[in-house]
């Protein structure tokens, strides 16, 4: 609208700048209006402090222009190559203009266009507040500017002066542009830009919806406190900004002098509290659906956990507890809980019929409960051999066992248990032909059983239990089913086949057995087997798991119980 000269006045020799409108300016006649309402803005605030005066209005050859003292310190943009400055000298910069502001405020006339090149210096670096020409008189015609006109620097622009947003503008519209400065001194930056710095809608809708990045993330070592000072100047709603000027003068003096501030940190618990209270309705919207969602992940996770094997082998424990017998495996179907005590390629994948299908290429434990808190119990299952179409006719053997105790299921480690197995021939044939002691047909062996590494090859199971080459035909396409029972008691083990009582063993001498055999496999193949120890390394504590034995067969399996028993003298 006009230039700015240096001139000397010729009486005075007083060195002033005078503002020269130009001659397209009457041209227009909003604008000659605005040059006009900027002398008349001035004059109303010829004696506040930190607002550039005017000494003369005058025209000359039909061009207006008004006389105003020089400063010699150039404007705040000049010096932009120095942000970002001092916390302290930025601070008492924009706590000076705040206060002129607020004196601007209280003559009615609002602004509008507060940026670093209407902030000028004087010889003393005193801050002066100019170029009021797109002032707005609060209490005048006000036909020049439109409610919804864009008027400013966009790039310090506050979201009611975008023209996006149905707002009008206020003198919190000044402390916006207050913020914007003081956050471009202690930063460097501006809280919204473009990448090329050129006005667009981008850059306006930035300001009107993205939150500024915090300026302690571009410059850590800001305080707190003023930062909060910051952001607050930059609130969105007006409503929210400082009150006045004055108010946001006084706060910045506070920090200058190291007293408490009255604006809250910038903490989540305060920034959740203003988002309340600015959007009570949209809040109370989001806690109702964050209710229903928390109340949605609890039922998920109750369901998850309840249905975890965790909390299923425990509620088996409590009904066994409190009411003697628990089934394991129903009449069709799997079982509530089960992991594998050794694995020996073991599956438990498979079903024939309804039944649960176990199949295993190498000895396999199958838990279908562990741990057991009392001494005395019955295990009974009814079991069927299968022919496999993997596994061809089976080579080995099926049954129960009780009192597994084992380091994991890693084979490498040792496990020792107490087992009922049996074989179900259709015939005698045996291939190769039975060697003195192997078991016959159709007969069961209550037996303790070892499982271990040899250290330099193949796992060794069970020297003194079933021969590995004895081979038998399961019963085809019609299996039998067995009935099998285990009767665990502190001291020793009774088993029955099919209600045929099979030699009680005592613990002490079923472990024995097992020992001494595996001492003896050490000394006749000592590069094969790892010492083993006494035998409190096999066994301290007769307890342990119980369930499914499988050792290269397939096994239907059906009606699985466990009852707690009385331990008879």
């Amino acid at each position: 609208m006009g230039v700015v000269f240096k001139a000397r006045q010729p009486n005075s020799e007083q060195i002033v700048a005078v503002k020269i409108i130009r001659d397209n300016v009457f041209a227009d006649p909003d604008l000659n209006k605005r040059f006009l309402q900027e002398i008349r803005a001035l004059g109303r605030l010829q004696s506040v402090k930190n607002i550039v005066p005017i000494y003369h209005v005058g025209q000359f050859m039909g061009c207006f222009y008004f006389v105003m003292p020089l400063m010699a310190g150039g404007s705040l943009s000049a010096r932009r190559k120095q942000f970002p400055l001092p916390a302290a000298k930025a601070v008492a910069l924009v706590a000076k203009l705040a206060r002129a502001v607020h004196q601007l405020h209280a003559h009615q006339v609002l602004h509008r266009d507060i940026k670093p090149s209407n902030i000028l210096l004087d010889a003393d670096d005193e801050p002066h507040l100019s170029d009021l020409g797109l002032a707005k008189l609060l209490d005048q015609d006000q036909s020049l500017t439109g409610s919804q006109e864009r008027l400013g620097t966009p790039v310090y622009m506050a979201p009611e002066q975008t023209g996006l947003i149905p707002t009008e503008m206020s003198a919190q519209t000044d402390i916006w542009a207050l913020g914007v400065v003081l956050y471009e001194m202690l930063v460097g930056k501006r809280p919204f830009a473009t990448p090329d710095g050129e006005v667009s809608t981008t850059l306006l809708w930035k300001i009107v919806n993205e939150t500024p990045t915090t300026p302690r993330t571009l410059q850590p070592d800001i305080d707190p406190g003023l930062e909060a000072v910051i952001l607050k100047c930059l609130e969105k709603q007006p409503g929210d900004r400082f009150a006045s000027a004055l108010d946001l003068a006084e706060e910045l003096e506070r920090w200058l002098r190291q007293e408490t501030l009255q604006t809250p940190p910038a903490t989540l618990t305060n920034s959740v509290r203003r988002f309340i209270d600015k959007r009570p309705w949209l809040s109370l919207t989001m806690a109702i659906g964050f209710v229903f969602v928390l109340a949605a992940a609890v039922a998920g996770f109750e369901f998850r956990r309840r249905n975890s094997p965790e909390f299923i082998h425990a509620e088996m424990l409590e009904e066994l507890i409190a009411n003697e017998r628990i089934e394991l495996v129903p009449e069709q179907g799997r079982p509530r809980w089960h992991r594998i005590g050794i694995e020996g390629n073991v599956n438990t994948a498979g079903s024939q019929s309804g039944h649960w299908v176990i199949e295993s290429f190498d000895a396999g434990l199958v838990e279908l409960l562990r741990d057991l808190p009392f001494d005395s119990y019955r295990l009974r299952a009814q079991l069927a051999h299968l022919t496999d179409v993997k596994l061809g006719p089976s080579i080995g053997q099926i049954g129960i066992f009780v009192a597994h105790r084992g380091k994991s299921s890693n084979p490498r480690d040792r496990h020792i248990w107490c087992n009922l197995t049996y074989n179900d021939l259709v015939n005698q044939e045996r291939k190769p032909a039975p060697k003195p002691g192997d078991l016959p047909g159709n007969a069961a062996q209550l037996r303790y059983r070892v499982f271990c590494d040899t250290g330099v090859g193949t796992p060794i199971d069970d020297p003194i239990g079933w021969p590995k080459a004895v081979r038998f035909k399961p019963a085809g396409v019609n299996p039998v089913w067995r009935t099998l029972e285990i009767d665990f008691f502190p001291d020793r083990v009774v088993g029955r086949f099919d209600g045929i009582a099979t030699a009680a063993m005592d613990h002490a001498t079923g472990i024995g057995n097992v020992h001494q055999n595996l001492l003896a496999a050490q000394q006749s193949h000592p590069a094969r087997y790892r010492p083993l120890g006494d035998v409190g390394e096999l066994n301290t504590d007769p307890r342990g798991g119980l369930g499914i034995v499988v050792t290269r067969a397939a096994v239907m399996v059906k009606n699985v119980t466990v009852t707690r028993l009385d331990n008879p003298k």
